[in-house]
């Protein structure tokens, strides 16, 4: 969902946010925006704390280039169980730095935002939604807001860590083998339909007829 936001009185959606930036990383900047997009379609955009943001019941991520590297702002849940898969990078409380002379990590980017829908909808206290583009139910639909929240939430985070598995799996395999998108296949499409499956179970289980 794009939005246009007012930041130093001028007003800027991300899109020209990113045209304004030095041409040279104006490409891995694009390509962040585009990963983040796909992978949470009905996010709010907008400008926060002067960074690209991406909003979903909360700031799920920002992003921002600096002189010498990209900064991500996934949260520091995230930052904390990835952290063997960031120790390449410099990372802070909630920040992880990606040179600008470095290939960007884009599954483990994808693994960090699902992580943070997961953290999100479980600290939620209105119902959550599961379908890119469903309104989420009302707290009078729902026999158990809390624990529709957490189990959507939970499932969100395994979810991420299936990713990252799939990714380990197929950098072993070899990214040149065509083999290697088997565990790639197995780590994020059955997922999918894992959590498709136990989310209309847990419709049954938690909407009031």
């Amino acid at each position: 969902m794009s939005r246009i936001y007012l930041i130093i009185g001028v007003i800027m959606s991300i899109k020209e946010y990113i045209s304004e930036q030095d041409k040279t990383i104006q490409p891995k900047l694009e390509l962040i925006y585009n990963t983040i997009h796909d992978a949470i379609p009905d996010a709010e955009e907008r400008l926060s704390w002067g960074m690209p943001t991406f909003w979903k019941g909360r700031n799920i991520i920002h992003f921002a280039p600096a002189k010498k590297h990209i900064g991500l702002y996934p949260g520091s849940e995230a930052i904390e169980a990835f952290a063997d898969k960031l120790v390449e990078y410099k990372t802070s409380k909630g920040a992880i730095q990606f040179p600008n002379d470095k290939d960007l990590p884009l599954e483990l980017i994808v693994a960090m935002i699902m992580l943070g829908i997961g953290v999100s909808q479980l600290k939620s206290k209105e119902p959550v939604g599961f379908y890119t583009g469903e309104k989420p139910p009302k707290v009078d639909q729902l026999s158990d807001v809390n624990s529709w929240n957490k189990k959507h939430g939970v499932m969100w985070i395994i979810y991420g860590i299936c990713i990252i598995g799939s990714w380990i799996c197929s950098a072993f395999i070899g990214g040149d083998s065509i083999y290697s998108v088997i565990p790639l296949c197995i780590g994020t499409i059955i997922p999918i339909l894992i959590m498709v499956f136990l989310h209309h179970k847990w419709v049954k289980r938690y909407f009031i007829q």
